[in-house]
């Protein structure tokens, strides 16, 4: 707690909140995560690769730190053989997750781990930043990101500090974006569109993408043509159209009866909806408008 580590999920937190006060439980499972979010991005699979020993000895870390009855390492099933000579000495068991999208978020990551009781998931580079911070005294300061370039193909993983601005990766490793495209924070499924290259890298970025101008696929205000595409390909099986249409014209509430708050925000509807609607961004403004309604209490009334 006292080292201040941040998680590296895309909205970052301090480690010792995720294991120590999340909703007062204790925590039956606690996973590290070593697969990574989106196609395409190869970070995390990277990091594993080379420090798989120390992503065990993180695991048994924060297995011990939070209580948990059970530690798990997830990786990739290409990698879940070699993963298990190193953990099963240690007592950690090994989740071996197929390298199909979306299998690498972390509410099917926890639905995998099979645990009755409360189920905790960490990503594998906050791990290591805690077992630094335990065994050698260093701050997390640095973060490995997969750069996808204008071919839609991955560059290469780099490791850059935390704080270094977009503009400043993108030189130094010879990309010049033009004036109109697109750079992406994080991967083709879930990323979001940065209005300026100034921006700066947090714990919670695992991938920069440089779409050209040419290759942008715009969003649309088309109607719904009601096709059932996005119902069809949901892995939790929401009402993604109306979930939609309630986010659209204000009516947040709506949403809550139709169950948003499973949306594990994979991006699918959005990828496969043939009047291209931003349906991820449409449900990710509803729980935000739902969330600042829940912190704000509910309304006062007159006496």
């Amino acid at each position: 707690v006292a080292a201040g580590v941040l998680t590296d999920s895309e909205r970052p937190r301090p480690l010792g909140e995720l294991l120590f006060t999340e909703s007062g439980r204790a925590v039956e499972t606690l996973v590290v995560l070593a697969v990574d979010r989106e196609p395409l991005v190869s970070a995390r699979m990277a990091v594993f690769e080379e420090r798989s020993s120390d992503a065990a000895q993180a695991a048994r870390l924060l297995g011990r730190v939070a209580g948990a009855a059970r530690t798990a390492l997830a990786v990739t099933a290409p990698l879940a053989a070699e993963a298990k000579k190193i953990c099963q000495p240690r007592g950690i068991e090994v989740i071996a997750v197929e390298p199909i999208y979306p299998r690498g978020l972390n509410p099917l990551i926890a639905l995998d781990a099979g645990a009755k009781g409360k189920t905790t998931v960490v990503g594998l580079e906050a791990a290591l930043a805690a077992l630094d911070a335990v065994r050698e005294g260093k701050l997390q300061n640095r973060t490995v990101l997969t750069v996808i370039g204008p071919e839609g193909e991955p560059v290469g993983n780099y490791r850059v500090a935390l704080g270094t601005p977009i503009r400043d990766i993108f030189r130094e490793i010879g990309l010049h974006p033009a004036e109109l495209d697109k750079v992406t924070v994080g991967g083709p499924m879930r990323g979001a569109a940065q209005y300026s290259l100034d921006g700066a890298i947090d714990a919670g970025v695992d991938a920069l993408m440089l779409v050209p101008a040419d290759r942008i696929v715009p969003w649309s205000d088309e109607p719904c043509i009601n096709c059932g595409k996005c119902l069809e390909i949901c892995p939790v099986s929401l009402q993604v159209h109306l979930i939609r249409r309630y986010s659209e014209f204000a009516l947040f509430e709506r949403t809550a009866e139709y169950e948003i708050e499973q949306c594990i925000e994979c991006g699918l509807c959005a990828a496969t909806c043939i009047a291209r609607r931003p349906l991820l961004q449409l449900i990710r403004l509803a729980k935000h408008e739902l969330q600042k309604q829940s912190e704000a209490g509910p309304p006062a009334t007159a006496e």
